[in-house]
């Protein structure tokens, strides 16, 4: 299998109906890496654009298919209208240990990464923010409660920032190992976020 870079949306019309459509590299850009396993969250609201909407993404880490982890941050500015194009703008080169099938989700202009799978192919047990304006790395302290959190397995989980912006639910997650079997989390991990 060969990792992939193209977009797609998935426009979800009146009377329930949904339509894909593809998504150019805007002229005069350089198209994102191919990748999977990265994330890719909302930053701010969707806002009106020249013919339609208009968005922007964060895309950070992923597995190229092959030997190549990737630890980029990119921008990726969405427009929508007859045509679909994107514009991507590398916002940092690395940071932490590159890593995909992390959890990630945005906060207050700051991209939170949770766990992932490095490059030795173990669960990350740590977690940084990047500084959309500033464009700066920094790692985020756990402080384990009742839960012991290195029994937890940090690669494949979704993270939900819940409502009030203080808790965060980690679901699902789990990583195979051929030699060992598959180890599975618990459904729900909640975690509470303290200012940085």
């Amino acid at each position: 299998r060969e990792a992939q870079n193209d977009f797609h949306i998935l426009e979800d019309r009146e009377g329930g109906e949904c339509v894909w459509h593809s998504v150019e590299v805007a002229a005069g850009g350089d198209p994102l890496s191919r990748r999977f396993g990265h994330s890719m969250d909302l930053v701010g609201e969707s806002r009106a654009g020249p013919e339609g909407g208009a968005f922007d993404l964060v895309c950070y880490g992923g597995y190229d298919g092959r030997k190549g982890i990737h630890g980029d941050v990119s921008l990726i500015k969405v427009e929508v209208g007859r045509r679909c194009t994107v514009a991507v703008e590398r916002l940092s080169p690395g940071g932490p240990e590159p890593r995909y099938s992390h959890a990630s989700f945005v906060k207050d202009g700051l991209l939170f990464v949770i766990g992932g799978v490095t490059r030795d192919w173990g669960d990350a047990f740590a977690a940084f923010c990047f500084d959309l304006r500033d464009r700066l790395w920094r790692e985020v302290p756990f402080i384990e409660g009742a839960y012991n959190l290195r029994s937890h397995v940090w690669a494949r989980q979704q993270a939900l920032l819940l409502p009030g912006g203080t808790t965060v639910a980690l679901v699902g997650g789990g990583i195979l190992v051929f030699a060992h079997g598959s180890t599975t989390n618990p459904l729900v991990l909640t975690l509470s976020l303290s200012p940085i």
